[in-house]
């Protein structure tokens, strides 16, 4: 629950307006796209073919009515989906919870400078990972070597039996 505490510190009024918003907007986007009479006729009824026909019993107009209604309402969905995003973002309430962790500290280095500077606590990361680097740069210069030669090795066996004589059997 520790990690979720700076995503819930972010939670605003506009957030809860914008959640409660977009699960209208959802629902009335459902309840639209449920009224809505099917063409049928498969790719036929989506190019003007058979299918749908004007035997409503509002009219003619109701299905281009509930189509434009279903398009403003999939824009708010999208236009609610992206405020929403925008407004709690993980990664950067993340990045201001490690912000605040790293600024907070208040323990003093050996020379009297304060711990939480970034440069005295990356110093000996930095020579830490160096050293991990060439360790591994020098594992894997061990392994293109063995390649190598084991290449070379293949290569000498395939010049050997091109050049060896062909025999053949005259019987």
């Amino acid at each position: 629950m520790q990690h979720l505490t700076p995503l819930l510190a972010e939670i605003t009024w506009g957030v809860v307006l914008l959640a409660i918003a977009f699960v209208f907007v959802c629902l009335f986007m459902m309840m639209i796209i449920l009224i809505q009479k099917p063409k049928g006729g498969g790719l036929s009824g989506a190019f003007g073919g058979a299918g749908g026909g004007e035997s409503s019993f509002v009219g003619a107009k109701v299905g281009d009515v509930l189509t434009l209604v279903t398009v403003i309402c999939f824009v708010a969905f999208l236009g609610l989906a992206m405020a929403l995003t925008w407004k709690i973002n993980p990664i950067e309430n993340e990045a201001k919870a490690d912000d605040s962790t790293t600024t907070t500290t208040t323990t003093t280095a050996g020379d009297g400078e304060a711990a939480g500077d970034p440069l005295a606590e990356d110093e000996s990361s930095v020579e830490g990972v160096a050293s991990e680097i060439e360790a591994e740069t020098q594992v894997q210069a061990q392994d293109v070597e063995a390649e190598i030669e084991t290449f070379e090795e293949a290569a000498e066996t395939v010049e050997t039996t091109e050049s060896a004589p062909e025999t053949t059997d005259a019987e």
